[in-house]
């Protein structure tokens, strides 16, 4: 990936922890840590893509709420979905926040 997505005001300079499913049209839904090892500074990635090893189109930041700023300080997403029977897909996340900080979650 290029360029980031709406990143104006900050250099993110790495890419880890992908994780990437397959959703139910055939498509491939990716999200991944986007940051700074040195700064320490992560938020979460959403990228989409017809095959798993690309090209991917990336999409809007995720945002975590309940975090000091949203968004930020959140890295390794764990991601799965579910078709319920209407049809709807239903995204679950899990998370470290914090985790460079004192008290943080893993």
């Amino acid at each position: 990936v290029a360029k980031w997505f709406d990143d104006t005001d900050f250099t993110l300079q790495g890419v880890k922890d992908p994780c990437v499913v397959q959703l139910p049209d055939g498509k491939y839904f990716m999200m991944c840590s986007i940051g700074d090892s040195l700064q320490e500074r992560w938020r979460i990635g959403r990228f989409v893509g017809d095959h798993p090893e690309g090209p991917w189109s990336e999409l809007p930041y995720a945002t975590v709420e309940g975090m000091p700023e949203p968004g930020w300080d959140v890295c390794a997403p764990a991601l799965y979905i579910r078709q319920q029977p209407d049809g709807q897909i239903q995204y679950h996340m899990l998370v470290q926040n914090l985790c460079f900080h004192e008290n943080g979650i893993i």
